[in-house]
């Protein structure tokens, strides 16, 4: 029986295919291609609100100090400030200034996680023979600026999580590295059942054996740490084995902060559960859209950032959570595309903070207005180095 598509349906299937075309056409076409194509969802993030029917369905970045070809004479010349009326305002030289920043009020505050046994009531199907031995957060806890949200701290060793008891997953992972860090050494079938999560709160390694492309991948870097999460992301495993400690030992200890993004509708906001559109196979555990990480060292690098005095300085990422690196060319050896594709995906805090619900710094006893320029200037100081 034949489907018959109204004019509507059968423009927009033609549309699809051409712009699909238009992306092979564009993509990976020169050995160091000096622009890279993507349809609007697929957007790096810190290009806001890529879902407004304004923006085109394909768009071409282009590197600096390099123009994209074009044909039409005339060029576009917009005065945003006489267009949309707007005037100038020496805010911070007025002795009472207008406005007066404050840190956001958290919606959803942690719960208490029940310890009910030493003896975890259930093995979930895991086993564990070592734990990590480190243990760091700086600045205080991330706070969750979603409503309705459930979610108690786990403090670890060598990191702490906020585990969410509706998702199963963690919120965020925060940890502090050294300028010695060390890789560790990958444990086989390293997982445990936690005794602080009921077994009925808790993802089970059955789940994600039987997902099919879906697989588990720890957010703290030493394999043996009990903290996984849903993941299928070359990049980030090798962020995690060799950028990481590359930065650590360039900025002489830094402060990580990471964890999952779920953004469906690719606005640059977090989605509400009722948005979020797909789950680990036969379970609630939902499929994150981008993983957060958000860096922090001193500007002093004689200063370990754990006793930095001096200003911080950040970078932060939000890497793309897809089955394929198709942006990337990736033919050649991870060490020549990753690091380019990490930071192709740069993004400030204050972008992470919007997709992620969540809100950093406030415990760092730091001037709000100095926090806010953290969050809101990326750190020119922070690049990548060889």
């Amino acid at each position: 029986k034949k489907k018959i598509l109204s004019t509507q349906q059968f423009r927009s299937v033609l549309c699809v295919q051409y712009y699909v075309c238009v992306m092979c056409v564009l993509h990976c076409k020169q050995p160091e291609q000096q622009i890279k194509p993507y349809l609007k969802h697929h957007l790096p993030k810190r290009y806001h609100y890529a879902s407004n029917r304004r923006i085109e369905d394909v768009s071409v970045l282009v590197n600096p100090r390099w123009l994209f070809e074009r044909y039409h004479t005339h060029t576009h010349t917009l005065m945003l400030c006489r267009l949309a009326h707007v005037l100038m305002v020496l805010n911070h030289l007025l002795r009472m200034s207008v406005y007066s920043p404050s840190h956001p009020t958290e919606q959803s505050g942690p719960e208490q996680c029940p310890i009910t046994s030493l003896e975890p009531t259930h093995t979930l199907g895991c086993s564990c023979t070592a734990l990590s031995e480190r243990r760091h957060m700086l600045f205080g806890r991330p706070r969750v600026l979603q409503s309705d949200a459930k979610y108690c701290v786990l403090h670890q060793h060598g990191f702490i999580t906020a585990y969410s008891t509706l998702t199963h997953t963690p919120v965020w992972s925060s940890f502090t590295l050294d300028k010695t860090a060390e890789s560790s050494p990958v444990i086989s079938d390293c997982l445990r059942a936690d005794i602080r999560i009921p077994a009925n709160q808790s993802a089970t390694c059955e789940q994600f054996n039987n997902a099919g492309n879906i697989t588990h991948v720890f957010l703290f870097p030493p394999s043996e740490c009990v903290c996984a999460c849903v993941l299928n992301l070359l990049q980030l495993v090798y962020f995690q084995e060799v950028l990481l400690l590359k930065y650590t030992s360039q900025y002489n200890g830094i402060n990580v902060v990471t964890g999952p993004v779920y953004d469906y509708n690719f606005d640059g906001r977090f989605d509400s559960p009722e948005q979020i559109q797909e789950f680990v196979a036969g379970s609630s555990i939902p499929v994150p859209t981008h993983y957060f990480v958000v860096l922090t060292s001193c500007k002093n690098d004689t200063q370990t950032v754990s006793e930095c005095s001096a200003e911080l300085q950040t970078v932060s990422f939000l890497l793309p959570h897809r089955s394929d690196n198709m942006e990337s060319c990736a033919v050649s050896p991870e060490s020549q595309w990753a690091e380019p594709l990490l930071w192709m995906h740069q993004s400030r805090v204050r972008d992470v903070e919007w997709i992620s619900g969540l809100d950093f710094f406030q415990d760092s006893k730091r001037p709000i207005a100095e926090l806010l320029r953290l969050k809101t200037r990326p750190t020119a100081a922070i690049h990548p180095k060889a």
